[in-house]
């Protein structure tokens, strides 16, 4: 059963790129997830951390008709025989979306686009990743029926992955110009990095805690990525509405 009180009754193959190739890979499906597929997967161990600090990326698609909302994951790392190696278990970044008469963003992947699953920890003894023989996850969503792209969403223009205008060459940052639709403010972007096999390599974020007036716009670069140049990118942006404290 999951959160919400759903079956687990649609087991199928796990996706075609994961950094962990040994390991057999399946993921779950309630009814309501069916349309999902789970593109990637990505456990990243920081070799240089003395905290054993480790991220997981994966890219989520919505094939269905209607907009996938508040869509999460469990993900087990198992030995071959079942044994816990780590757990990961996020919510999707996706666009903002709403319903109803109200305008309250709420996050939801858009038929034929891509949501991002992103997670850390600091687990007390380093994740052996060779140890790892089963991935198994499990996806779920809180239907919205109805639910479409928010109108309050601020336009972006002039975005482009270009070399960290900080640190230069084998350091890459997306950068580009947020314009307010309607006045907003606690403004986070989410930029995924991806190479050519589909992996989501690592994670840059902007954020601009005060406000943005409706009609003004907002300059922003995200932390950078360093190695080499990713392929393309992901790129996510959340708010609340009205003008900051």
């Amino acid at each position: 059963m999951n959160g919400n009180g759903g079956t687990f009754d649609l087991v199928v193959p796990g996706p075609t790129v994961s950094n962990l190739p040994q390991a057999t890979f399946t993921v779950a499906k309630t009814a309501d997830a069916a349309d999902l597929d789970l593109l990637s997967s990505n456990l990243v161990p920081d070799p240089n951390s003395t905290l054993n600090f480790i991220q997981w990326f994966a890219e989520v698609k919505n094939n269905g008709a209607a907009a996938a909302c508040f869509v999460q994951i469990t993900i087990t790392f198992k030995t071959a025989g079942g044994g816990c190696v780590k757990a990961m278990h996020a919510y999707a970044d996706s666009d903002t979306h709403k319903i109803d008469v109200s305008d309250t963003p709420i996050p939801c992947i858009p038929p034929g686009k891509s949501g991002v699953f992103y997670d850390n920890d600091l687990p007390a003894v380093p994740v052996n990743l060779a140890s790892i023989g089963r991935i198994e996850a499990q996806l779920t969503l809180i239907p919205y029926p109805g639910a479409v792209l928010n109108p309050s969403n601020p336009t972006l223009s002039s975005v482009a992955l270009v070399p960290d205008p900080t640190n230069g060459d084998g350091y890459w940052a997306i950068v580009g110009t947020l314009t307010a639709t309607t006045t907003i403010y606690n403004i986070g972007i989410s930029g995924y990095y991806k190479n050519r096999d589909g992996m989501i390599l690592d994670r840059g974020t902007a954020s601009n805690l005060g406000t943005v007036a409706a009609g003004a716009s907002w300059a922003f670069t995200t932390f950078y990525y360093v190695g080499a140049q990713p392929s393309s990118y992901l790129l996510f942006v959340d708010y609340l509405l009205g003008a900051g404290p």
